[in-house]
Formats: structure tokens, sequence, C-alpha cells
């Protein structure tokens, strides 16, 4: 079931965006994104997280070497916990 179906079913109104781009139609840019959805979500998760768990709605740090460290660190710590969660299952 797909998702505007899925809002209207439950009493919802569906404000996805229907347009198209300056070069695109609106049917050719569903198809093109059609594909890419699932990777898009997974990655998209990710950063939910990050900004989520991890405060990263902004920067702590100022100057990039810092902001880098901090990207960085939230990986790690992402990582080590995703990995102790698979251990665990």
């Amino acid at each position: 079931m797909s998702v505007e179906k899925a809002i209207i079913a439950a009493g919802g109104t569906s404000k996805l965006l229907r347009k198209g781009h300056r070069w695109l139609p609106a049917k050719a840019l569903e198809a093109h994104n059609r594909p890419l959805r699932p990777i898009r979500s997974r990655i998209e998760k990710i950063f939910g997280t990050w900004k989520r768990s991890y405060h990263f709605r902004s920067m702590r740090l100022l100057g990039l070497a810092k902001a880098k460290c901090q990207v960085h660190l939230a990986a790690i710590a992402y990582n080590l916990k995703r990995y102790w969660r698979m251990q665990s299952a």
C-alpha cells in the first residue's frame, strides 16, 4: 500500500508534492525517484537517529576540523551501539 493511500485511508489529507521539476515532468520524476526511495529512507533513518540521540541538530564545535571530529565520533558511537545490538540478538 502506498504512503499516500495509507494517509487517505487513515482519514488524513495527502500533502505529497506532485509537481515536476523545471525540465522533468512529475511522472518522469516519480519514475526516477522510485528505485531510490528505499536507499534514501535507510540513510535518512540514520541521520534522524543522529539528530535525536546524539544532538546533531546543530554543531557544538566551531571550525571544520572540530566539526569533522564530532561527525566521526557520532558515527563511531552509532556503529558501536548497532554492533552491540546485533551481537545480543
